[in-house]
């Protein structure tokens, strides 16, 4: 019986001429590994590119691979239901962009509403400089920073605007890496999976800007991701795209409210672990760490004063001088920059003498000057709360945009109405606006306390107990 060898249709020397001829000398294409002579040794010529795209865990969606530089697709995958894909590609490409596409049956984990469709005009991206193999995460914060390189000059086609943008991003949002790939959380039972590493820690950040958000419709994750991407692509979260103000925004646009927010929906998450050792970590190295970048006009007073010192506090006031002969609060919005900024956790001035300029602050005014405070009221059981003011000259106190108090006008030390306001549990927006007229004598205190208990001096949380009264 005779023996057929199989016969091949090309030769070894054949396949390895046509592998030369197909990657020829194009960074773009995906390298295969080199054959020589013997068939014995093999040159490594690829990377391996992990992508870990987050608006929760993101399932059948395509991810395309692009080369930052010439735009060319180097690949194309799908999440399925791992939610994270891979790809091979020649070491000579330096930089990535990495695009999300939604349509069809691709879905995401909202971690605010649960699993939804994941559009087709969805915009998540990321761009990055490829170091050996490489895990890239994909989120609302590597989209901004792609829109903030996209308007450099090269684009994205120079490495340092890319370098730059997730600089830029981390820093206003105090994350070290926004490019890390974050643990994915792909249902409710998921956040029992979360260690103590930089993947988890990530994971309850992206997790908690979905359930901070005020956002009363059904995809929370996608109007994160719109909004606060074209807001953080200036490099600072203030409500505005460079000098264009946003709409409709599903959050608070005052950094330090911001902040609160987002530190008090790391909290509910964390509530949720039962992992006690791991839930102090996490409060400890994420939530205390939270740090997001904010402007300040003023000069920062260089020693304590009556309306709050130079160290970091929950509120900030901001100080502007008052034409001579103010008679009522102005719209401190139409005014010139602040001079000075300070900050306080506690408006507590009883009736004294102020007869000294705010220290540090380029200006000896003592008079016609008024302070804006602003920052985050927390409140920890929703229900009812009286607010008062003692003051002299005229105050106002707002609860998101809301006056509750006026208090305004000249006047000698003397005590506003007292005011109830219904407040949901959460963060809110305080604002405390004053002014001082003519010399020489000042006084600001605000109480506030949840209805039935002792009125006290309004803090950043309340209610926080039912303490001893403060005497007024």
């Amino acid at each position: 019986m005779a023996f057929i060898r199989p016969q091949h249709a090309l030769s070894t020397l054949c396949i390895a001429l046509l592998l030369t001829a197909c990657n020829s000398n194009n960074e773009d294409n995906i390298a295969l590994p080199s054959i020589s002579s013997n068939n014995t040794n093999t040159t490594v010529t690829t990377n391996t590119i992990t992508v870990t795209p987050s608006l929760g865990k993101i399932f059948n969606a395509n991810v395309i691979l692009k080369n930052a530089k010439t735009k060319a697709i180097l690949g194309t995958a799908n999440t399925g239901n791992l939610g994270k894909v891979n790809f091979q590609i020649n070491k000579a490409i330096t930089d990535i962009l990495v695009e999300v596409e939604g349509g069809g049956v691709a879905e995401y984990f909202d971690e605010a509403k649960g699993k939804q469709a994941l559009p087709a005009n969805v915009a998540l991206r990321a761009a990055a400089s490829v170091v050996n193999n490489s895990n890239v995460g994909v989120s609302v914060f590597t989209e901004a920073a792609v829109q903030h390189a996209e308007k450099l000059a090269e684009g994205l086609q120079k490495t340092a605007n890319i370098t730059t943008a997730n600089q830029l991003i981390a820093n206003a949002v105090g994350i070290s890496n926004i490019l890390q790939a974050p643990t994915l959380i792909g249902s409710n039972s998921d956040y029992q999976q979360l260690q103590n590493d930089a993947a988890s820690a990530y994971a309850l950040q992206l997790a908690a800007l979905v359930k901070a958000t005020t956002s009363t419709g059904n995809t929370p994750a996608l109007e994160i991701l719109n909004k606060l991407s074209a807001d953080l692509s200036d490099g600072l979260i203030n409500g505005k795209n460079g000098t264009v103000s946003l709409a409709s925004l599903p959050y608070a646009t005052l950094a330090s409210v911001f902040a609160a927010s987002w530190q008090l929906a790391m909290h509910e998450v964390i509530n949720t672990l039962t992992n006690t050792e791991l839930q102090a970590k996490f409060v400890s190295n994420v939530v205390n760490k939270v740090d997001i970048k904010e402007v300040n006009i003023g000069t920062i007073v260089t020693d304590d004063t009556d309306f709050g010192g130079a160290s970091k506090a929950a509120w900030k006031g901001e100080i502007y001088l008052l034409a001579t002969g103010t008679s009522k609060l102005p719209d401190f919005n139409t005014l010139e920059p602040p001079i000075g900024t300070l900050f306080t956790s506690a408006i507590d001035i009883d009736a004294r003498p102020f007869t000294e300029p705010f220290p540090g602050v380029p200006s000896d005014r003592f008079e016609d000057f008024g302070v804006r405070y602003q920052g985050p009221l927390t409140i920890s059981e929703a229900g009812d709360y009286n607010f008062r003011i003692i003051s002299d000259d005229g105050s106002k106190l707002f609860i998101d945009d809301v006056l509750v108090i006026n208090h305004d006008g000249l006047h000698g030390p003397s005590s506003s109405a007292r005011a109830t306001v219904n407040l949901n549990k959460g963060v809110h927006t305080l604002r405390v606006e004053y002014f001082q007229g003519p010399r020489t004598y000042i006084a600001l205190q605000v109480f506030g306390n949840k209805v039935g208990l002792t009125e006290k001096i309004l803090t950043p949380v309340v209610p926080v107990s039912n303490a001893v009264a403060v005497q007024n």
